[in-house]
């Protein structure tokens, strides 16, 4: 694991890579910050739906991103060059197909949000309303609980479909089958490749947060839509610019762990293998 992330990090910080990946994440800021402003001062609802929504609707992109990412890595430590434009050609069958993959994540959380509401409405209900928000307040609970699950389903696939997809020419059926097979090959370890990918975003995502939220605090401005929206957006462009070298590393680290992960299963079964021989 040293190994891979010392490499990952290695092939991070690249001007070309930076200025491929920042408009990206300017637009999935951008996608953040439109679904902010349409929930300011909305009905609860509508703001706990769209505090989730951007995450699937970045999930395609960020899918997109990262199959990219992760063959200009593959070449890179190859010693290849890596062009962009020539990957972007190449990937672009594969990369239509990856869109579609995001879809039935949209699809799910679309229920969930239509059966939110029916509790909602359910609550407004004059007289017993408040009643039978009380005795059913475990439906909301498990709703949420289901769109965060939903999420941390997206980081999972973000982290073990991009490669996987990166190393493929076509998407198949299969994909669901050999992905699940690759993922609970070595249970533990994937799990923790996957906090190793995450560790770096989630302590650059934790910093800039905190120093938006002591901006936002002490640096008012008047309290209405455009204002705030207008804050947000010039905020998000350096939270997006500081963020985007964990993005890199992200997709870098994920290459790596999928190739580490078949490796070490390949080599267990020539193992299994030497074994029942020798029996």
């Amino acid at each position: 694991m040293e190994l891979i992330f010392n490499r990952a990090i290695s092939k991070t910080f690249s001007y070309r890579k930076f200025w491929f990946v920042f408009p990206v994440l300017m637009l999935c800021g951008l996608l953040i910050v439109l679904c902010r402003s349409l929930s300011f001062e909305a009905h609860r609802w509508v703001v706990l739906s769209l505090g989730f929504l951007p995450v699937f609707l970045c999930a395609g992109i960020f899918l997109a991103l990262g199959v990219i990412l992760s063959r200009m890595y593959s070449q890179e430590v190859r010693g290849q060059t890596a062009e962009i434009k020539t990957i972007f050609r190449q990937s672009l069958e594969i990369l239509i197909g990856v869109a579609y993959l995001s879809l039935p994540l949209i699809l799910c959380y679309a229920c969930l949000w239509a059966v939110m509401g029916i509790f909602y409405l359910l609550k407004a209900i004059p007289l017993i309303g408040s009643t039978m928000s009380v005795l059913l307040s475990f439906g909301p609970f498990l709703l949420v609980c289901g769109s965060l699950a939903l999420s941390l389903l997206t980081l999972g696939m973000l982290f073990f479909v991009t490669p996987y997809l990166a190393l493929k020419k076509e998407i198949g059926f299969e994909i669901a089958k050999e992905l699940l097979a690759h993922v609970t090959i070595n249970p533990y370890k994937n799990i923790t490749l996957l906090f190793a990918g995450l560790l770096p975003a989630i302590f650059v995502v934790s910093f800039l947060s905190i120093a938006a939220i002591l901006t936002g605090s002490n640096y008012t401005v008047p309290p209405d839509v455009l204002s705030v929206s207008m804050q947000w957006f010039f905020i998000m462009i350096p939270f997006t610019a500081i963020m985007t070298p964990t993005v890199v590393f992200f997709f870098n680290f994920a290459t790596e762990s999928f190739v580490l992960v078949r490796k070490s299963a390949m080599k267990q079964e020539k193992e299994q293998e030497a074994c029942a021989s020798q029996s």
